[in-house]
C-alpha cells in the first residue's frame, strides 16, 4: 500500500514540475506592445480632366501586435497654386479592392497641381498617423463645345465640291473662333494609298462658310465612278495661358462616289484614198476596193482634262478608238479596231469586195471612253465612192 502511494506522488510531482517548465518558457518569448502602423505605397493615380483616383496598399494598425480592425482611414489633399496652399480637405469614403484602398475625388480645381496623404487613426487610443505626401496634378478643364453646320457635297467625274455652310462652333454656349480646318480624303478600300490632307485657315471661312474644291491643289484628280472616303476636322482656337480650358477638336467622316466623267472628243475628218485590185493574191478581176482611213487627230478629254494629263491608272476602262463604215443609206456600222501612229495619228484599211459601181461608202471614227460603255462618241462622216463608174470604162 505504502509503495503504491508513493507511485502516486512521484507522477503528481513530475507533472507539476512539468507545467512550470512550460510556464516560464512562454515568459521568455517576446511581446510587441504599443501601436504601431504601416502604409505601404501608393500604386496607381488615374486623371481624368478634373476627377482622380487614387490606389493605394490598404494601411493596418496593430495594438500589441493584434491587427486593428476598427482603425479608420482617410485621404487628405490640398490644391497648390504658386506660393498658395488651400485648406486641407479629407475624403472618407473609400472603397477596397483585394489588399488596396481605392479613394475617387470629384470635381477637383482644373490645372492644378495637388499634394496629399492618407492617413489611419482610433480616436480610443488617441492615434493618428499620416503616410509620406504624394502629389498629381489635374488636366485642363473641358467645356462642353458644340459645332453646328450644313454639309453639302457635289461630286463629278474627276471633281468634287465639299462645302461647310453655316458654322458656329460654341464653348459652354459662348461662340468661340476656329484655327483652321482639315480635309483628308482617298479612295475607298485602297488602305495603303496615303490620304491626300490639305488645310484651310481661319481666313478661308467666309460668313460662316468654306468652299473645299477637291482634287486639292497640286494633287491627282480624282477618278470618275470611284467611292472615296473623307474626314474632316474643326480645329478652334487654343489660348496659350495655362489656365485656360482646352477646347475640343470635332471630327466628320463620309463617303461619296463621283459621277461618270463628261466626255469630248476632238476629232479630224477621216482622210480616206482608194485603191482597186484587178488582181490580189493571184487571182484576176477580183475587184475588190481597199480604203485607207487616215484621222490626224483623236484628242479626248475627260471633264475638260485632256487624256494625257490624266493619271491612268483612275481610268476605270481603257479608251477604245474603232474605225465605222457602212454603205450609205445602211442602219448597222462596222467596226474594226484602228492603231495609232506617234508620227502620223491614227491609220487603218479595210476591204469591201466586188462593189456594186458608183458605191458611195460612210467613213467615220468612233471613241468609247468613261464608265459608260453604251456611249460612243462620233467624228465628223467622210464619204468614198468605193467602185467610180469611170474606172471601169
Amino acid at each position: 500500500m505504502r509503495s503504491y502511494l508513493f507511485y502516486i506522488f512521484a507522477i503528481v510531482t513530475l507533472g507539476s514540475l512539468s507545467s512550470c517548465e512550460s510556464v516560464d518558457d512562454e515568459s521568455k518569448q517576446p511581446q510587441e506592445s504599443g501601436i504601431k502602423h504601416n502604409f505601404g505605397k501608393v500604386v496607381e493615380i488615374e486623371v481624368k480632366e478634373n476627377n482622380v483616383t487614387i490606389i493605394a496598399t490598404m494601411p493596418r494598425m496593430t495594438v500589441d501586435g493584434h491587427e486593428n480592425p476598427k482603425a479608420k482611414i482617410k485621404l487628405g489633399y490640398e490644391a497648390h497654386m504658386g506660393d498658395m496652399v488651400e485648406e486641407e480637405q479629407f475624403q472618407r469614403e473609400y472603397g477596397v479592392r483585394d489588399s488596396l484602398v481605392v479613394f475617387k475625388l470629384y470635381k477637383l480645381a482644373p490645372m492644378t497641381e495637388y499634394a496629399a496623404r492618407i492617413y489611419i487613426e482610433d480616436e480610443r487610443y488617441d492615434y493618428s498617423a499620416a503616410s509620406e505626401d504624394f502629389t498629381f496634378g489635374t488636366a485642363k478643364r473641358a467645356p462642353k463645345c458644340e459645332f453646328d453646320y450644313d454639309l453639302n457635297i457635289e461630286p463629278r467625274g474627276l471633281f468634287a465640291t465639299i462645302t461647310l455652310d453655316n458654322m458656329s462652333y460654341t464653348a459652354d454656349g459662348e461662340p468661340h473662333p476656329l484655327r483652321s480646318i482639315e480635309l483628308a480624303y482617298r479612295r475607298h478600300g485602297y488602305n495603303n494609298e496615303e490620304r491626300v490632307k490639305v488645310e484651310y485657315d481661319a481666313e478661308d471661312i467666309v460668313d460662316g462658310r468654306l468652299v473645299m474644291e477637291l482634287p486639292a491643289q497640286g494633287n491627282d484628280y480624282l477618278a470618275y465612278s470611284t467611292m472615296y472616303q473623307y474626314s474632316i476636322r474643326v480645329l478652334p482656337e487654343q489660348s496659350l495661358i495655362p489656365e485656360e480650358p482646352l477646347y475640343g477638336d470635332v471630327v466628320m467622316m463620309g463617303d461619296f462616289t463621283t459621277s461618270n466623267a463628261e466626255i469630248e472628243v476632238d476629232f479630224s475628218t477621216p482622210l480616206l484614198s482608194l485603191e482597186i485590185f484587178d488582181e490580189l493574191d493571184g487571182v484576176e478581176n477580183v475587184g475588190d476596193s481597199r480604203i485607207t482611213a487616215k484621222v490626224d487627230k483623236v484628242d479626248i478629254y475627260y471633264d475638260g482634262v485632256a487624256s494625257e494629263d490624266y493619271n491612268p491608272e483612275y481610268r476605270r476602262y481603257d479608251e477604245a478608238v474603232k474605225l465605222c463604215y457602212r454603205q450609205k443609206g445602211g442602219e448597222e456600222w462596222t467596226h474594226r479596231d484602228i492603231a495609232e501612229s506617234v508620227e502620223d495619228g491614227f491609220e487603218t484599211r479595210f476591204i469591201v469586195d466586188n462593189p456594186e459601181p458608183d458605191s458611195i461608202y460612210e467613213v467615220g471614227v468612233v471613241v468609247y471612253a468613261g464608265s459608260d460603255r453604251s456611249v460612243g462618241y462620233y467624228s465628223d462622216i467622210a464619204e468614198i465612192n468605193v467602185r467610180p463608174s469611170s474606172v471601169n470604162q
